[in-house]
């Protein structure tokens, strides 16, 4: 028996290590496993769902929609673009001050760009397109369209979840959603409307498929003019017509920008009983948030 009791302990004594061993293993395995639940990969990577800084990811935007998102959004990007000769909109008026500027939309710096170090780079598919490919050689690039207000909204919430300011985007179309209810409450059912710029006589009408065009619709309006846009160097969605086309919009309200004082003296001046002078970089070239909104509180107010 006591040999029996002796054979017993030293079997004992030799699992004792390996049964150490088993445990251990089992405890560094749990450990891995509840580290890939929370997100932490093998390679120390951020949990998924951790909250974002929106300050400190680095940001190039190439248009002036995306500089309005990001100021939506609270993030102030690295770098912006300039277009033409054109000072920023009013909608971005003493927010750009002591950013980089990548020079100009239609061919920005390339090494500029690189130097700034962005986390992100924001695109227009057409403006860049012939850059694209550069572009994301760089950081990650997103080429986000604006043919309406809805397209930009969304792409506001996408840029959202990569800068970590989805509750600032949430806030920002919740108030814009609510300022398009309150214009069609305003807005006559039937009431047709259009945005038109006049220069050297000649109507630049923005098409219904356009970012104003929508938000115009969305607003209660009849839009005026629901042709093809024209094929003109700027890619832009208007159609270029004579002026002898405008009585066949039958428009109740015209919202017209350029050379507004030249309309008023043309033999056109009165076709449209209601003309709303508007500020042209809003109103046509702008195309984000802070636009949609500027030009929601005129249909409001007028």
């Amino acid at each position: 028996m006591q040999n029996y009791l002796n054979r017993v302990d030293v079997a004992d004594s030799r699992r004792a290590p390996a049964l150490a061993a088993i445990i251990a293993m089992t405890l560094a395995l749990a450990l891995v496993l509840a580290g890939c639940a929370s997100g932490q990969g093998a390679e120390g990577g951020s949990a998924e769902g951790e909250k974002k800084d929106p300050s400190s990811v680095r940001v190039v935007a190439l248009d002036w929609r995306y500089e309005e998102i990001l100021h939506a959004l609270g993030v102030k990007p690295v770098g912006i673009v300039e277009i033409g000769k054109s000072a920023a909109p009013k909608t971005l008026e003493g927010k750009l001050d002591g950013i980089t500027s990548v020079g100009q939309a239609k061919q920005p710096n390339l090494e500029v760009i690189q130097s700034l170090e962005p986390d992100l780079i924001l695109a227009s598919p057409t403006r860049q397109a012939s850059i694209m490919d550069q572009l994301k050689e760089i950081a990650p690039t997103e080429a986000y369209g604006d043919t309406s207000y809805t397209e930009v909204l969304d792409a506001m919430d996408d840029i959202a979840t990569k800068v970590g300011a989805e509750d600032k985007a949430k806030e920002v179309r919740a108030r814009i959603e609510d300022k398009v209810a309150k214009a069609k409450e305003k807005v006559e059912p039937g009431t047709r409307a259009a945005l038109i710029g006049w220069s050297k006589n000649t109507l630049y009408t923005w098409v219904k498929d356009s970012f104003a065009g929508s938000l115009l619709t969305a607003a209660g309006y009849e839009y005026g003019y629901d042709g093809e846009k024209s094929a003109i160097e700027s890619k832009t969605d208007v159609a270029e017509l004579t002026g002898d086309k405008l009585p066949g919009m039958k428009l109740d309200v015209m919202y017209l920008y350029n050379d507004t004082e030249g309309f008023r003296s043309s033999p056109y001046a009165d076709v449209v009983s209601n003309i709303v002078d508007v500020e042209q970089d809003t109103w046509s070239r702008s195309r984000g948030p802070l636009a949609a909104e500027a030009m929601l509180d005129q249909i409001i107010n007028s």
